[in-house]
């Protein structure tokens, strides 16, 4: 697995163009080792910058179903 950071700002769908352009994709949360891993990763840098992960909200009119982009579910 391989992470990337951009200092530039893009809105979520720019950002993952970016990232498939580069040969990945947005990153995809599945784990509290990965969670964990990408707080680290962004670090101080949360307060002042907007990062973008893999989350999408579904089409589903007055209801927030979000979902990966890869198909996976939420579990919170």
């Amino acid at each position: 697995m391989c992470y990337a950071t951009r200092w530039t700002f893009k809105n979520w769908n720019d950002a993952r163009k970016q990232c498939q352009d580069d040969g990945g994709d947005l990153a995809v949360i599945l784990s509290s080792e990965t969670n964990t891993y990408i707080r680290e990763l962004i670090g101080s840098s949360l307060k002042w910058y907007t990062f973008w992960i893999g989350l999408t909200e579904l089409p589903v009119p007055n209801v927030p179903t979000w979902m990966w982009y890869n198909g996976d579910a939420v579990v919170i």
